[in-house]
Parts: C-alpha cells; structure tokens; sequence
C-alpha cells in the first residue's frame, strides 16, 4: 500500500457489495479492534450512531468532480487512477 511506513499492519477490505449489514458488520467489529486508525470513504453514508473516535472518513467528491469535468472536457478518466488524482 502506497503511503504506508513498512511494517505497518494494514487491513484493506475492497468491493463490499453494497450491503449495508456487511458494512454494518465490519464496522462493528473494527470500533472494538486494537487499530490506531480506521479509514474509509463516504460512498455509503455512516450514520453517527455508527461512527467511533478512531474512524477518519474521506470524501469521495473531489475524485467524483474531477471525473465529471474529464467526461465533460472530453479528457480522461483513466487519468484519475495514475496517481496525480
């Protein structure tokens, strides 16, 4: 993982399906796990009964907005997965 100091345990869980009691679920788990940190994005939104001291929650909209503008300046999506997005 990009941005991570070698040696740094990182749980990555990708693709959840959309299903809120998975996400639910995992949340679940996660607020009682020994993290330091919890990262995730607001594609689903997190009601704050569910939100806990150690999750950061990143806004997907700047990567949204910048998509939108390349569809609509004729540029490229593909350009947001490079890592200058």
């Amino acid at each position: 993982m990009s941005g991570v100091p070698h040696g740094t345990p990182v749980l990555s869980l990708d693709g959840l399906p959309g299903t809120v009691g998975v996400g639910v679920a995992v949340g679940d788990r996660l607020k009682n796990y020994s993290a330091v940190e919890v990262v995730v994005t607001n594609t689903l939104p997190i009601p704050p009964e569910r939100q806990f001291d150690k999750l950061t929650c990143l806004s997907i909209a700047p990567l949204i907005s910048r998509a939108i503008r390349e569809v609509f300046e004729d540029g490229s999506v593909t350009s947001l997965f490079d890592g200058q997005a």
